[in-house]
């Protein structure tokens, strides 16, 4: 399952997507990881995701 919620949009100062939370080089690789990968880039995103709201 994908992060996408299809609002791409990269915030310019953090190269981070709006919509879904991950970065740019995350969206190019997504294709590409193992579930463990993509179990981690879940991680990065809950912990930007917390970040927010801090």
């Amino acid at each position: 399952m994908s992060p996408c919620v299809s609002v791409c949009r990269m915030d310019e100062k953090t190269d981070i997507c709006l919509g879904c939370l991950r970065t740019r080089n995350e969206l190019i690789q997504w294709s590409t990881l193992d579930e463990d990968g993509k179990f981690a880039v879940w991680n990065s995103i809950d912990k930007r995701l917390q970040a927010r709201w801090v």
